[in-house]
């Protein structure tokens, strides 16, 4: 039995996704989500800037010695190679690939993702391993439509289709969300793309979790409530409105 808490990360609201599913597979564990608002969005920063983000919500979470650490942002997991810690960490972009991986027929694997997680290449790469071929596509304008609340809305509806619009006709087997904030934008993604699978990884990496858990013996006593608890570097009262859009339930809620 191991009480402490999962540490789990991104750039800003959109990891908030995976924190759901994670809290709903795991629900006497514990957990720490960090929201790095300040340094949001993490798309058109910079590798070094990038790595250096990463290194630093890592050390935190590692002082609050959480058990393993979840990167909940494919941005921050392209940018982790560097990560060398003594707990495991998880990412996104190989157990989304993964997760892809049953949906694969005769067409294609539409990416939408930031910018830096384009440039890396390394959806394609990992879905290149499954025979799958992949089209990336940049679309930095979704992370902040849902920073700023605006989901299924008129203005998110003509953005995601002017994005979407050219890829309608061709044979799309699935839509990788790979930013985890395209999560929230699920509706107008599917209103372009009706007929392919949308994939945003979290069943994958709950899997993993509970695969490094058992590896570990690491599981929370079933005879408890886990606790969520919410961070921000950015300002608190703002993070908490946010929140409040997102219908995420938390016990506490801090800025750092």
């Amino acid at each position: 039995m191991d009480n402490r808490p999962i540490g789990v990360f991104d750039s800003g609201l959109g990891g908030l996704s995976i924190l759901k599913t994670l809290t709903r597979a795991f629900p006497y564990e514990d957990f720490i989500y960090v929201a790095d608002l300040k340094n949001c969005p993490y798309g058109v920063k910079t590798k070094a800037q990038i790595a250096e983000y990463v290194s630093d919500i890592s050390d935190y979470l590692v002082k609050r010695d959480v058990k393993a650490i979840v990167i909940a942002c494919n941005t921050a997991t392209a940018n982790s190679q560097h990560l060398h810690l003594s707990i495991p960490v998880i990412g996104m972009i190989q157990a989304t690939a993964k997760e892809a991986m049953q949906y694969r027929n005769r067409g294609s694997s539409l990416v939408l993702a930031t910018d830096a997680t384009v440039q890396s290449h390394l959806y394609r790469k990992a879905l290149n391993a499954y025979q799958i071929e992949a089209i990336e596509v940049a679309c930095p304008t979704f992370v902040m439509l849902v920073e700023e609340g605006k989901m299924e809305t008129s203005e998110s509806y003509r953005i995601v289709s002017e994005h979407l619009k050219p890829y309608q006709e061709l044979a799309i087997d699935s839509v990788i969300l790979g930013c985890t904030h395209f999560g929230f934008l699920k509706q107008e993604i599917h209103n372009c793309l009706p007929d392919a699978v949308l994939v945003g990884g979290g069943v994958e990496v709950s899997r993993q979790l509970r695969h490094e858990l058992e590896h570990q013996d690491a599981f929370a006593s079933d005879l408890r409530h886990g606790v969520v608890s919410l961070v921000t570097t950015g300002d608190r009262d703002e993070f908490k409105e946010k929140i409040q859009l997102m219908n995420m339930p938390y016990d506490e809620i801090r800025a750092i």
